[in-house]
């Protein structure tokens, strides 16, 4: 109901100076759109720094042990320093969306302090059986015959 007493109030003042009244609301245009074109541009940046952070998920239990047979593979292409990041693992049939194996949304995460160009790579746990899924599961597609990805990715930067 107070927004029609508003809009009252608006017509009556825009009717009595109608030209404050129009540089006001070019004004508040104007604000308004210089924040939100501010707003906008920092999350596209942001979120470009995000995408520039690679990882790449390999089974090799010849390069890492047999308790980590992963190789999770992280290259920083952002232009920042990040100080942590956190990711999601999976494991899929080749030529099948369902992953097999999963962490659970982010469940890895790395502190290492990554400068921009950086990369670092470390072994890694193979991630349970995703939910729903048999036990025989793991013997009918044991983890160095699946194709292995990272996704989730979110970084901490410094900055």
């Amino acid at each position: 109901m107070e927004w029609i007493v508003g809009i009252g109030i608006f017509t009556f003042l825009l009717f009595k100076f109608p030209k404050k009244i129009m540089i006001l609301a070019v004004a508040l245009a104007f604000i308004s759109a210089l924040t939100g074109g501010y707003f906008y541009l920092d999350n596209y940046f942001i979120e470009k720094k995000k995408t520039a952070i690679k990882i790449a998920v390999s089974f090799d239990d010849a390069r890492c042990s047999k308790e980590y047979p992963l190789v999770v593979k992280i290259k920083n292409g952002s232009g920042s320093e990040v100080e942590a990041i956190k990711f999601s693992v999976e494991g899929r049939r080749t030529g099948y969306s369902d992953p097999i194996y999963e962490s659970g949304f982010q469940d890895y995460r790395t502190d290492k302090i990554m400068q921009a160009g950086e990369s670092h790579i470390s072994c890694w746990k193979v991630p349970k059986l995703s939910y729903g899924k048999p036990e025989n599961y793991r013997d009918r597609f044991p983890p160095k015959g699946v194709v292995w990805n990272a996704s989730w990715i979110s970084p901490q930067f410094s900055n």
